[in-house]
């Protein structure tokens, strides 16, 4: 079912009320924190090809504000090069603010997939997104992932593939989609669509 005519009520309630729709769901809060993203990593001069293009970045979004800073890699680069990108962000900016790693998909085997989020492990990376490319599918694989490494996963954006899903897979999948507890995120505990927005 569309959520379109949830939003259209919602919106049409706000005109009604003149208050927009989180005072009416009972909220407060005029500024989220938001973080900043990179988009896939290139070739191209000046744009993100190389692990120091994603460190300067990740350096430049810290000065803006941004408390947070999400990696998207190379959709085609070796193992090696995704894992120098890790590697070069958190040492810029590890422990000054929260990273989070969304390969898109694009790492091609478990044993890949676990020596990536080892690497962000080092780091404390604050999630860890659709690692492989099964894309999120394999309830074992994700589940012996995220024992096997300490940075939560986050999983199954696609609402359409959530209900593909067996039921047992849906109800696993749970556990994947939460940050780490007492975080001060609006995003721990439910993926959020805030992919860009003014630092606060």
């Amino acid at each position: 079912m569309s959520t379109r005519p949830k939003i259209t009520r919602w919106d049409l309630a706000g005109q009604y009320h003149d208050a927009p729709i989180y005072e009416l769901l009972g909220g407060s809060q005029q500024k989220l924190p938001c973080y900043a993203s990179t988009y896939l990593g290139d070739d191209e001069p000046g744009g993100l090809s190389s692990p120091e293009a994603y460190a300067d970045f990740a350096e430049q979004c810290l000065e803006m504000g941004y408390p947070a800073y999400k990696i998207h890699g190379w959709q085609s680069a070796p193992l090696k090069d995704q894992i120098a990108v890790v590697h070069a962000v958190g040492k810029r900016v590890g422990g000054k603010m929260d990273l989070m790693l969304d390969p898109f998909c694009a790492i091609k085997t478990f044993g890949d997939a676990l020596q990536l989020g080892r690497a962000g492990d080092e780091y404390g990376f604050f999630w860890y997104e659709d690692p492989f490319r099964d894309g999120g599918i394999s309830a074992h694989a994700h589940r012996k992932l995220r024992q096997l490494i300490k940075t939560p996963l986050l999983q199954l954006e696609s609402a359409p593939l959530q209900r593909r899903l067996p039921r047992r897979h849906r109800r696993d999948r749970r556990t994947w989609l939460c940050g780490r507890a007492g975080r001060p995120w609006p995003w721990s505990g439910i993926r959020l669509g805030f992919y860009i927005g003014a630092p606060y």
